[in-house]
């Protein structure tokens, strides 16, 4: 009942108390759930490390509380560990079930974007281009740009076809375009020179 409180209202009275009664009772329930609760408690104080140790602790409990990956997957993008906020991610999807189609395309982009970090541009490509499903400029061009620099040119050109085709004046889709036209001008440049 505090950790709701702390997180509903910025409670920082709660938020101790809280941490307070967390504390005991990791000590005598070490359950994912109670881990989950502590981890998720640590995050709100900013203590990132110790709430992803406990997490990371939490999702080797069973049975597992399915948020204790989602709120590992904060703690260590917060940390800058990209792969391990990545892969709670995706278990955490697994584990979760069906949600909306607007809350798993958040959580798409999402995974595109710690690809990106991870320098993983093959994966954040196919990751932009289901949360765009055909239908959204901005990520398409997300995708080609992505797909570009994993080195697929010729699919980034196509990608970003199709995203000027659904918008023109998208502005990232035009972005891109420009580095992909700047890249072929330099390549074709350095092709002349030999």
């Amino acid at each position: 009942m505090w950790l709701e409180i702390a997180q509903a209202r910025g409670d920082r009275a709660a938020l101790r108390k809280a941490l307070g009664a967390l504390e005991g009772a990791v000590g005598s329930d070490d359950s994912s759930e109670a881990l989950t609760l502590f981890g998720r408690a640590l995050l709100l104080t900013s203590d990132e490390e110790a709430a992803e140790r406990m997490l990371l602790d939490a999702t080797q409990r069973k049975p597992v509380d399915p948020l204790a990956f989602a709120y590992l997957a904060d703690a260590a993008e917060r940390l800058q560990h990209f792969t391990v906020a990545r892969q709670a991610l995706l278990d955490y999807g697994a584990l979760r079930g069906d949600i909306d189609a607007r809350r798993r395309t958040v959580e798409t982009i999402r995974l595109g974007d710690l690809s990106m970090k991870m320098n993983d541009p093959s994966a954040a490509a196919v990751y932009f281009l289901r949360a765009a499903d055909g239908a959204n400029a901005t990520l398409l061009a997300r995708a080609a740009d992505a797909q570009f620099h994993a080195g697929d040119v010729d699919a980034a050109r196509g990608t970003i076809a199709r995203a000027l085709a659904l918008d023109p004046t998208d502005t990232v889709a035009l972005t891109v375009q420009r580095q992909i036209a700047k890249a072929a001008g330099r390549a074709s440049v350095v092709s002349k020179t030999f």
